[in-house]
Parts: C-alpha cells; structure tokens; sequence
C-alpha cells in the first residue's frame, strides 16, 4: 500500500467551494481599483480642459466656445489625449451653458458608460469645480448626451 496520500473528492470539492468566493472577491476588487484608476485619468483630463476653458474664457471676453475643439487655439491648447475618456467611462460631453446657468450647471461631463449611477459620473461644473455625481443625478447628467 502507498504511503502517499491521494486527494478525495470530498477534499476537491471543499477547495473548490472555498476557492470560488475568493476569486469573486478578488474580481469586484480588482474591478474596483481599475474604476478608481479610470476616475482618477477623467479627473485629471477634466482638470486640463479645464484650465484650458479658463483660458479660453479669458482670451474671448467670456465667451464659452461651440465646441471643445475651439480649446485647441487657446493659451492653453489641450493635447488630444486630454479629450479621450478612459475606457467604460463613456466619452466627454460638452454643453454650453446659457447665460441663465446656474454656477453648479454641468458643463464638461462624461455619457457614463455602463453603470453610471454606480460608478458614477465626473462633472466639471460652470464655476470651474469638478465633482462626481452618483446615482440618480449621474443618470440624469448622463443622459444629455
């Protein structure tokens, strides 16, 4: 008789039912940290549209441009790296806002991708402050496309 030891079934199994919640964990996780990361390279793309609206507001008496195209003949012209929203983040929004906008009125937005009342949505507003919209308020932002 061997001395070895052979796996049963019963230990198969028991491995295999505590192995599957760990690789649930560890995907939601892992998915967490990439949408941590995309927020991150929106908010910094944002802070340079930003600066280069601010720019453009400066350079034309006020005047909000058609377009984040117009940004690239400002002081400060956007790279176009700068326009690209990071994967499952939707693409950038742009709307101008009527003299009537309030400050808080959205401006500089992401479509949200996926999920965006989880995710949430990255908004630069008409005053120059940015901040992340959840749920409801993210659909709803998302949604003027």
């Amino acid at each position: 008789m061997s001395t070895r030891r052979k796996f049963t079934v019963a230990v198969i199994l028991a491995l295999i039912l505590l192995g599957v919640p760990v690789a649930f964990i560890a995907e939601s996780a892992i998915s967490d940290v990439r949408n941590e990361a995309r927020m991150a390279r929106s908010r910094s793309n944002l802070h340079h549209i930003r600066e280069a609206l601010m720019a453009y507001l400066d350079a034309h008496h006020d005047a909000w441009p058609e377009s984040l195209a117009d940004l690239s003949s400002s002081d400060r012209p956007l790279k176009a790296s700068d326009l690209i929203c990071p994967p499952e983040r939707g693409k950038y929004v742009y709307r101008k806002p009527a003299p009537s906008d309030l400050p808080a009125t959205p401006v500089v937005f992401e479509s949200g991708g996926r999920n965006p009342a989880r995710q949430g949505v990255i908004v630069l507003c008409r005053d120059g402050m940015t901040g992340i919209l959840y749920g409801t308020e993210a659909e709803k932002t998302a949604a003027q496309k």
